[in-house]
Protein backbone atom coordinates (compact mmCIF):
# COMPACT_ATOMS: atom_id res chain seq x y z
CA UNK A 1 0.00 0.00 0.00
CA UNK A 2 1.30 2.95 -1.00
CA UNK A 3 -0.17 6.72 0.91
CA UNK A 4 0.63 10.24 -1.18
CA UNK A 5 -0.26 13.76 0.43
CA UNK A 6 -1.37 16.33 -1.52
CA UNK A 7 -1.22 19.94 0.64
CA UNK A 8 -2.39 23.04 -0.47
CA UNK A 9 0.90 24.16 1.62
CA UNK A 10 3.24 22.33 0.26
CA UNK A 11 5.95 25.37 0.26
CA UNK A 12 5.42 25.91 4.04
CA UNK A 13 5.39 22.39 4.23
CA UNK A 14 9.00 21.82 2.24
CA UNK A 15 10.40 25.10 4.81
CA UNK A 16 9.09 23.13 7.60
CA UNK A 17 10.90 20.28 6.13
CA UNK A 18 14.61 21.70 5.74
CA UNK A 19 14.32 24.00 9.47
CA UNK A 20 14.23 21.09 11.05
CA UNK A 21 14.34 17.59 9.46
CA UNK A 22 15.55 15.68 12.37
CA UNK A 23 12.20 15.97 14.07
CA UNK A 24 10.06 16.10 11.31
CA UNK A 25 11.88 12.69 10.23
CA UNK A 26 11.53 11.22 14.03
CA UNK A 27 7.37 12.29 13.64
CA UNK A 28 7.05 11.02 10.13
CA UNK A 29 8.75 7.78 11.33
CA UNK A 30 5.51 7.34 14.42
CA UNK A 31 3.14 7.76 11.53
CA UNK A 32 4.59 5.57 9.18
CA UNK A 33 5.19 2.66 13.11
CA UNK A 34 1.36 3.47 13.44
CA UNK A 35 0.40 2.42 10.41
CA UNK A 36 2.31 -0.49 10.13
CA UNK A 37 1.02 -1.87 12.97
CA UNK A 38 -2.23 -0.62 12.04
CA UNK A 39 -2.35 -3.18 9.16
CA UNK A 40 -0.36 -5.84 11.04
CA UNK A 41 -3.56 -6.14 13.31
CA UNK A 42 -6.14 -5.75 10.72
CA UNK A 43 -4.33 -7.89 8.63
CA UNK A 44 -4.08 -10.94 11.69
CA UNK A 45 -8.10 -9.93 12.10
CA UNK A 46 -8.76 -10.78 8.44
CA UNK A 47 -7.14 -13.88 8.50
CA UNK A 48 -9.15 -14.87 11.92
CA UNK A 49 -12.15 -14.09 10.36
CA UNK A 50 -13.28 -11.35 12.80
CA UNK A 51 -13.23 -8.68 9.92
CA UNK A 52 -14.99 -9.60 6.54
CA UNK A 53 -15.35 -12.97 5.15
CA UNK A 54 -12.09 -14.37 3.94
CA UNK A 55 -11.54 -16.81 6.71
CA UNK A 56 -7.80 -18.45 6.37
CA UNK A 57 -7.61 -20.07 9.79
CA UNK A 58 -7.08 -23.38 10.62
CA UNK A 59 -4.51 -23.84 13.09
CA UNK A 60 -3.19 -20.25 13.32
CA UNK A 61 0.25 -20.40 12.28
CA UNK A 62 -0.59 -18.45 9.12
CA UNK A 63 -1.66 -15.58 11.89
CA UNK A 64 1.53 -15.93 13.77
CA UNK A 65 4.02 -16.07 10.96
CA UNK A 66 2.62 -12.07 10.00
CA UNK A 67 5.08 -9.91 11.23
CA UNK A 68 6.23 -6.27 11.04
CA UNK A 69 9.63 -4.91 9.60
CA UNK A 70 10.05 -1.54 10.63
CA UNK A 71 12.92 0.44 9.62
CA UNK A 72 13.95 3.71 9.30
CA UNK A 73 11.07 5.55 7.28
CA UNK A 74 9.84 2.26 5.98
CA UNK A 75 7.41 -0.16 7.06
CA UNK A 76 6.27 -3.34 6.03
CA UNK A 77 4.08 -5.86 6.92
CA UNK A 78 4.81 -9.54 5.36
CA UNK A 79 3.92 -13.12 6.16
CA UNK A 80 6.93 -15.86 7.05
CA UNK A 81 4.62 -18.89 5.90
CA UNK A 82 6.08 -20.50 3.09
CA UNK A 83 2.48 -21.28 1.82
CA UNK A 84 0.54 -18.11 2.42
CA UNK A 85 1.19 -16.83 -1.15
CA UNK A 86 -1.17 -19.92 -2.13
CA UNK A 87 -3.81 -18.71 0.80
CA UNK A 88 -3.29 -15.31 -0.45
CA UNK A 89 -3.43 -15.48 -4.29
CA UNK A 90 -5.50 -18.95 -4.63
CA UNK A 91 -4.71 -21.86 -6.47
CA UNK A 92 -6.27 -24.48 -8.91
CA UNK A 93 -7.82 -26.31 -5.78
CA UNK A 94 -8.34 -23.57 -3.61
CA UNK A 95 -10.05 -19.94 -3.65
CA UNK A 96 -7.78 -17.31 -3.15
CA UNK A 97 -8.42 -15.41 0.32
CA UNK A 98 -6.85 -11.94 -0.04
CA UNK A 99 -6.06 -11.17 3.50
CA UNK A 100 -3.55 -8.59 2.91
CA UNK A 101 -5.67 -6.64 0.19
CA UNK A 102 -8.46 -6.98 2.26
CA UNK A 103 -6.74 -5.62 5.39
CA UNK A 104 -4.90 -2.23 3.80
CA UNK A 105 -8.42 -1.46 1.93
CA UNK A 106 -9.90 -1.53 5.49
CA UNK A 107 -7.26 0.72 7.38
CA UNK A 108 -6.68 3.15 3.84
CA UNK A 109 -9.11 5.33 4.99
CA UNK A 110 -7.64 5.41 8.98
CA UNK A 111 -4.24 5.88 7.47
CA UNK A 112 -4.40 8.59 5.46
CA UNK A 113 -6.21 10.38 8.42
CA UNK A 114 -3.27 9.52 10.89
CA UNK A 115 -0.87 11.56 7.86
CA UNK A 116 -3.12 14.08 7.26
CA UNK A 117 -2.96 15.09 10.73
CA UNK A 118 0.45 14.77 10.57
CA UNK A 119 0.51 17.05 7.91
CA UNK A 120 -1.74 19.58 9.78
CA UNK A 121 0.49 19.49 13.13
CA UNK A 122 3.59 20.26 11.11
CA UNK A 123 2.29 22.94 9.21
CA UNK A 124 0.68 24.44 12.58
CA UNK A 125 4.22 24.44 14.08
Amino acid sequence: MELGVRSQSLKQFRRRMKRKPFLMAAGLQKVINQITMMTLREAKDVVRGKVGNIRAYKTGNLMKKIVPILRPLEGIVKSNAKYSIYVHEGTRYMRARPFFTVATQNISKKAEEVVQLFVKTVLKK
